[in-house]
């Protein structure tokens, strides 16, 4: 392999737990996901975290800020909640029974880091990929063929437990000989493709790969190497193992089956897909439930979450009693956000009913400004 394939991808994980000193942090970048309309600040700490409630899901949908899904799974509320306080103090935000909003001098800030610093271009693929997990094994399974393309046999793989190292000796094994000729192939059109999408996200990974001889970047060094704070290296890091992942689930070669049990095919989990499989045979919610003995409102949650994630996969219309589409439509106008639900159909319970509104919501979100 070319020198640049050799050096890099020492773990993502571990860079990223260092600590941020000066400049721009990762939390800054927190600021961009409000908007000087009020915002429910907890929808924005469960998104970063990945606690994705149908709730959750709908709100980021309104704010438009379902790319920033999973930025942070390790943090903690105490963390959240001082940074949103600090804010408040700086005069940046304003913080009232639940929901955020940005005061002017917020606004100015939040512009000011939407056009200076690094904006992620794959966020979306956090719905799909866990960017830790996918760095970690490309990482180690990097690593191995390039020792395997030395001969050499007594080296220290990245410690990732035994069922990480099964799973790149059984795939190093089932590959064979050539795959130091494969690999690199692959990693040089995988970074060519993310170079046209920003020449850094090529140049950290390169900078991260460890192999024979060779160990990988820290935090810090590539801090320098960018010239931006340790924070917006962060970043770039994040995405742009979000944007090889996105590269290797849409291209063949030894590190896509690598890495593919790791990608999901649906940002639906395996259940809410099952759920929408069953919906797409004729079959209603009370069936589903009743066939699969999951509780009904599961079962609603996994349709509002596919016609938010996945619109185009249903007609979600059959859903609506005759005549009432055309009743919602004229009783709700105006910004989805600011509907509130009322009950008028003493022939369905209110937890149906509620579900019909908030998927008449999603619909009108996605036809409309909001």
């Amino acid at each position: 392999m070319v020198r640049a394939v050799y050096r890099c991808l020492s773990g993502l994980a571990k860079h990223r737990m260092l600590s941020i000193k000066g400049g721009l942090a990762v939390n800054d970048y927190w600021l961009v996901l409000f908007d000087q309309e009020p915002r429910r600040f907890r929808v924005i700490e469960n998104l970063l975290k990945n606690r994705l409630s149908e709730a959750t899901m709908f709100w980021a949908m309104v704010y438009g800020i379902q790319e920033a899904v999973a930025g942070q799974r390790q943090l903690k509320r105490a963390e959240f909640d001082k940074w949103m306080n600090q804010q408040v103090t700086a005069g940046l935000m304003v913080q009232e029974e639940g929901q955020a909003w940005l005061t002017t001098a917020g606004l100015v800030e939040k512009q000011r880091l939407l056009t200076e610093h690094y904006q992620p271009r794959f966020g979306n693929w956090g719905w799909r990929i866990n960017p830790e997990r996918l760095a970690n094994r490309l990482l180690l399974g990097i690593q191995v063929v390039s020792e395997f393309a030395h001969h050499n046999r007594r080296y220290r793989p990245l410690n990732l437990g035994n069922y990480e190292l099964g799973t790149v000796k059984q795939w190093l094994l089932k590959s064979g000989r050539g795959i130091q000729g494969a690999v690199e192939q692959q990693v040089t059109a995988a970074f060519a493709a993310l170079e046209k999408v920003d020449p850094r996200l090529p140049q950290v990974l390169a900078a991260l790969l460890i192999g024979h001889q060779t160990s990988g970047a820290t935090l810090g060094q590539l801090a320098r190497e960018l010239r931006v704070s340790e924070g917006e290296t962060a970043i770039i890091i994040h995405d742009a193992w979000l944007g090889l992942g996105a590269y290797l689930a849409t291209t063949p070669g030894p590190l896509s089956q690598l890495v593919g049990p790791l990608i999901s095919n649906s940002p639906l989990t395996t259940s809410a897909q099952q759920t929408v499989a069953d919906f797409l045979t004729g079959q209603s919610p009370v069936a589903i439930s009743r066939r699969r003995h999951r509780k009904l409102s599961t079962i609603r949650d996994h349709l509002l979450t596919a016609a938010i994630l996945t619109p185009g996969m249903a007609d979600w219309r059959t859903l609506f009693p005759a005549g009432m589409l055309e009743e919602l439509a004229n009783r709700y106008q105006g910004p989805v956000a600011s509907w509130q639900f009322v009950a008028t159909h003493p022939d369905l319970d209110l937890n149906q009913e509620f579900f019909l509104f908030r998927l008449y919501q999603i619909m009108r979100c996605q036809n409309s400004d909001h």
